[in-house]
């Protein structure tokens, strides 16, 4: 997971270090700004839960489309803050081998826990 080649996009860096970090040749990063962070999920609020707005959130779960009952979803990249979901019903895509309908819903809480994931139609 991490840069070895001393190269991006084939080019040789332009830059001796990036972050304090000495890369020309010896690239060691592996996150950027030392952050691991999550991955990007896209929710949207149920029309039953009021609609809205979609929203970016964050988790551990790779392949996101993954999260199932009990992931939690975070607000930032880092994972320190939970997504408040207000007890709402969310909904997100995922491919058609894992739901037929392309969809999947479920309740996210106060503190970002997913509980009640189904396969719904759009």
């Amino acid at each position: 997971m991490s840069w070895t080649d001393g190269e991006i996009n084939n080019v040789p860096h332009k830059y001796v270090d990036i972050n304090g970090v000495a890369n020309h040749n010896t690239n060691n990063i592996e996150f950027v700004n030392n952050v691991q962070g999550g991955f990007e999920l896209v929710i949207k609020p149920t029309a039953s839960a009021g609609g809205g707005p979609r929203v970016i959130v964050y988790t551990s779960v790779n392949p996101t489309y993954g999260v199932a009952n009990g992931d939690v979803l975070y607000e930032d990249v880092g994972m320190n803050d939970f997504f408040d979901g207000g007890d709402d019903v969310y909904f997100w895509a995922v491919p058609t081998s894992v739901c037929s309908f392309g969809f999947k819903e479920g309740n996210i809480d106060g503190d970002g826990e997913i509980s009640n994931a189904a396969c719904v139609a759009p």
